[in-house]
């Protein structure tokens, strides 16, 4: 019988496989396929392969050597899981991407870097863009954190009153704009004052430290943008475009107060909510920020589902609710518009208490929006929830990839199957309580352990 046609007997934690070299043969390039490769996990005396790898799995790869190429993941086992197996297994990247595809998962993007010839360009874009590129990138990317809590740390801190300061002398008259720039956003609002009066804004220890955090951002959005690959998609990107304008409220303000004349009044305070962007940038380092966005992304069709649902129902419900209480004179639902508000918080259960309803139907109608609102919320979180897990397991995925070390396998520690068999040969000759070799001493104890768990598959 030619050697194709042997019958190989395959232990995986217990759970045996009988398989046809035939089927192994087909995919040489993979773990079992492999002669050479698989010949390290033989165990002479049992006459068989043992692995001790996860069982459902192992159904899984030997389901894909029995119908040729076929990849199906048991629904009890997680994905992550299951592609750490597959790993092992070694059956392909290709075979992985097509299954992935298969599942919905989107296809990683391949950033492009400067070319080798520009090593400074290269350089700085693998440190600021690649924070698992080096040690020094990480580094960086440290620093980045840092100063982005710093900084937002400091703009929530600004807001505090006890931080008020009332730059008048004693005596001095107080008008409307003075007044106006005591306001929590005094920090902006008074900078035009600042810097007519003379009075240097380094006291402002709040300024200080924006302006230490405002050039570190600067200095890494100029670097990535003069070392990246190509400068016409750069601000194309969200995450640049957040790092631009978290920065642009500091310049902006300077160069309005020191445009503006002393008798002008501006408000500066819609400057004082762009700030607020720069907590974006730390989807920059975060995965679950990433994950985040890319849910979000990819169930825009289904928020806007969700958004019609609930237009028609407060629309729907606060029309009713407003023709029901017309009756009472005390009504708080003057109009349809009025009664908006009241239907959103209702449906999402909050209930203030600024408006309800009086009479008895009212409150009948209050309940059915209470129930078809929970209904309508509830329609499209399972495909979002759904997305979430999704892009999650693929972004495991991908940061494994980014981490996997692969070890080359010495030569030496490979067998050959003529070694396995006289090998095979020379053990069955040893007397059953001497000789034996490390590895039957495992597998035996093993096998005394979880003889009862064991049980033939034919495949």
């Amino acid at each position: 019988m030619s050697s194709h046609k042997h019958i190989l007997r395959i232990n995986v934690s217990g759970l045996k496989f009988a398989i046809c070299c035939c089927k192994l043969d087909q995919y040489p390039a993979t773990l079992l396929g492999s002669p050479k490769r698989r010949a390290k996990y033989y165990d002479p005396v049992r006459r068989e392969y043992f692995l001790d790898r996860h069982r459902p799995t192992a159904e899984a790869v030997f389901h894909f050597y029995h119908s040729s190429g076929t990849l199906q993941k048991p629904e009890e086992v997680p994905m992550d899981t299951f592609i750490e197996e597959l790993k092992f297994y070694d059956l392909g990247k290709d075979v992985m991407e097509e299954y992935l595809r298969g599942q919905g998962y989107v296809p990683k993007k391949q950033h492009p870097l400067p070319p080798e010839s520009q090593k400074l360009k290269r350089t700085i874009w693998l440190l600021f863009e690649h924070s698992n590129s080096s040690k020094a990138a990480t580094f960086i990317a440290v620093v980045s954190i840092t100063f982005i809590l710093v900084s937002i740390i400091g703009l929530c801190l600004e807001t505090l009153p006890v931080f008020h300061k009332d730059k008048h002398k004693p005596g001095t008259p107080t008008d409307d704009r003075t007044n106006s720039t005591s306001s929590p956003h005094q920090a902006w609002g008074r900078l035009e004052e600042e810097m007519e009066t003379g009075d240097p804004y380094k006291d402002d220890p709040f300024f200080l430290l924006e302006t230490v955090c405002i050039c570190w951002f600067t200095i890494e959005l100029i670097l990535r943008f003069y070392s990246c690959p190509n400068r016409r998609v750069f601000f194309k990107s969200l995450l640049n475009v957040v790092d631009l304008l978290s920065i642009l409220p500091y310049y902006v303000t300077l160069v309005i107060a020191g445009l503006a004349g002393h008798d002008q009044d501006i408000d500066l305070r819609f400057l004082f909510v762009l700030r607020v962007l720069r907590t974006f940038k730390l989807s920059r380092y975060n995965r679950g920020f990433k994950v985040l966005g890319k849910t979000l992304a990819r169930s825009l069709s289904d928020i806007g589902m969700l958004m019609v649902f609930l237009s028609i129902v407060v629309v729907l419900f606060s029309s009713i609710m407003y023709f029901v209480e017309a009756s009472d004179p005390a009504t708080k639902f003057q109009s349809i518009p009025d009664g908006f508000w009241w239907a959103i918080i209702t449906i999402v259960t909050v209930g203030y208490g600024d408006m309800y309803p009086t009479t008895t139907v009212g409150k009948l109608i209050g309940a059915l929006c209470v129930i078809s609102g929970l209904l309508s919320i509830a329609l499209p979180v399972p495909v979002i929830v759904s997305n979430f897990e999704m892009f999650y397991n693929q972004q495991v995925i991908e940061d494994d990839e980014g981490e996997e070390v692969k070890v080359k396998e010495e030569p030496e520690e490979i067998a050959t199957l003529s070694d396995i068999h006289s090998l095979a040969d020379r053990q069955s000759d040893v007397d059953s309580g001497l000789g034996r070799s490390p590895l039957h001493s495992i597998r035996s104890k093993w096998g005394g352990e979880k003889k009862d768990a064991d049980r033939e598959s034919m495949v």
